[in-house]
């Protein structure tokens, strides 16, 4: 029997005739320590300021945080200690809703409304566990991962109603520590009972871990067809497919996981990344929208999460000419947002303020875009060069958008000449250099280009040319689309004989492009067709 004289409870429900009644209860079954509060805020606060044995706390709280925002920050700021069960109650039966509220792995749920002696079984069965595992329990709560391993290792050896929560404690150590080959044969003991998901969860992450990519996604997909609503397996499904350089397929994952429960803010910002990294700009507005949701009273809540809304919005605000001014007033409202609510924040006055001069430039507003530019570059001025390389990166790509090439370029390429030994802003910078654009236009210009080589390869140069040209228009600096113009200029010109024009095309194409290293992944191939045009397309010098 447990002897609940000795614990001590929190309660947290925003209706106090609920919150007194849920307190007689708890004093009617002998637990006379209870603490009551009505918000997040203070239940944070109380938890700090004091040990409880329990949190009994309901999803719905009114103003300010939820339930399961208050856990999430109890496990971020690492208050909630091992030792203290932490039990969700609400009267919400919307499975989204309840599938949100477990993604923080709470101790337990109870729906209301319940009996007094629902309540008393529960948490009888609660705290039962707690003294029978509380050697490891201990241990979890001093990071002493060694003793909690032995202990674990010693209670799953013996046959116990605890048994199967030992063994799936193991396993997570086990994988912790780095020791697979044991996390492996201690979920091979877990397959062997009734517990099937979260074995085959367990083995997908650690081949993810030992990068077997293949088998992780068959592992992770088993647990979905025995469990459609298990989006976590969704989530790692798509770790697996961007480590294996598969972007696309890692998106469409995180969309599986969104629909299965979308209130979870890491999961609707992973897909609002990776989204705009793919350069699907409508599912990443869509994302993003919802993790600044999601981010209210959060302290996951970021400035970067506005500032990406509003890269986005501006963007879609250029391509749409019946909703652009809207989505360009919405992305300016999210940057003031920002800054209303992250004023001390070093640098977000200059990102806001680059962005506000892309949505301007998206509204072809140029007084303001300039405005806003110049702004930028003497806030820039004023940054710690040390600690400014993602915020010269940004200012160089703004300068060329606004037109001002020349500053643009040798921002980006004093960047780069600042970092040599670092490949990835190398790489950075000759993305932005090749097309310094919106994702859009980058998405848009790709479309072209694709059809251009289509045409191409089926012989069909003077048709290759114009789609190489209509790409051009979405992105005028791309490598790949004006050399494919000059090659196909190239082959145009003996056909119908008009070696001028299509000189005077491929010298435009190629001064587009003059800003390519030596150590472009192009550069053989720029050099190669500025031999072949000199030497098949250039005019004589007796002309």
């Amino acid at each position: 029997m447990v002897n609940f004289a000795n614990k001590r409870l929190l309660i947290v429900d925003d209706f106090e005739s609920f919150r007194l009644s849920l307190r007689r209860m708890l004093n009617s079954i002998g637990i006379n320590e209870v603490d009551i509060t009505g918000n997040g805020r203070d239940a944070i606060r109380l938890c700090r300021e004091n040990a409880y044995d329990a949190i009994l706390c309901d999803y719905n709280l009114g103003q300010g945080k939820n339930g399961q925002q208050v856990l999430e920050e109890l496990q971020h700021s690492k208050i909630l200690k091992h030792r203290t069960l932490f039990i969700m109650i609400s009267a919400e039966t919307g499975r989204e809703m309840v599938l949100g509220a477990l993604e923080y792995s709470p101790d337990g749920y109870i729906s209301k409304p319940f009996t007094q002696a629902l309540l008393h079984k529960r948490l009888e069965t609660f705290f039962a566990r707690q003294e029978a595992i509380e050697p490891i329990i201990r241990a979890l709560d001093k990071n002493n991962d060694a003793e909690a391993l032995r202990l674990c290792q010693q209670k799953a050896a013996q046959p116990g109603r605890y048994r199967t929560w030992c063994q799936q404690q193991l396993a997570e150590l086990q994988i912790k520590t780095g020791d697979y080959e044991g996390a492996k044969a201690t979920c091979e003991l877990l397959l062997s009972g009734r517990q099937q998901d979260l074995p085959h969860l367990l083995l997908g992450r650690i081949a993810l871990a030992e990068g077997r990519f293949e088998e992780a996604i068959q592992r992770l997909e088993e647990v979905l067809k025995h469990n459609p609503n298990f989006a976590r397996a969704c989530d790692l499904i798509a770790e697996c497919y961007k480590a294996m350089g598969q972007p696309r397929k890692a998106q469409q994952s995180l969309e599986r996981a969104t629909s299965i429960s979308p209130h979870y803010l890491n999961r609707q910002q992973a897909l609002a990344s990776q989204s705009q990294e793919n350069d699907d700009i409508e599912t990443a507005t869509h994302a993003w929208r919802s993790t600044v949701e999601l981010s209210q009273h959060s302290c996951l809540e970021a400035p970067d999460q506005y500032l990406n809304l509003a890269r986005c919005l501006g963007e879609s605000a250029s391509e749409n000419e019946e909703q652009g001014a809207k989505l360009a007033r919405e992305a300016l409202q999210m940057l003031d947002r920002a800054k209303q609510r992250f004023s001390d924040h070093e640098t977000l006055e200059l990102e806001s303020t680059l962005v506000e001069a892309q949505v301007h430039m998206s509204q072809n507003n140029t007084a303001a875009a300039e405005k806003a530019l110049a702004q930028a570059e003497t806030l820039f001025a004023e940054v710690d060069p040390a600690s400014r390389d993602s915020l010269q990166l940004e200012l160089g790509k703004t300068l060329l958008q606004a037109g001002r090439q020349e500053q643009g370029e040798q921002l980006l390429n004093e960047l780069a000449a600042a970092h040599p030994d670092k490949s990835d802003i190398s790489s950075q910078v000759a993305a932005v250099l090749d097309e310094p654009v919106s994702a859009i236009r980058r998405k848009r210009a790709a479309e072209f280009n694709k059809q251009g080589i289509e045409a191409f390869k089926d012989n069909r140069y003077e048709e290759a040319i114009e789609f190489f040209i209509q790409a051009q228009e979405h992105s005028s600096r791309h490598p790949g689309v004006n050399l494919n113009l000059v090659q196909a200029a190239l082959k145009q010109a003996p056909i119908d004989g008009k070696r001028d024009q299509h000189y005077r095309q491929c010298q435009a194409a190629l001064e587009r492009i003059a800003h390519l290293k030596p150590t472009h992944h192009q550069w053989e191939r720029y050099q190669h067709l500025k031999q072949q045009v000199a030497s098949h397309l250039a005019p004589s010098s007796s002309n």
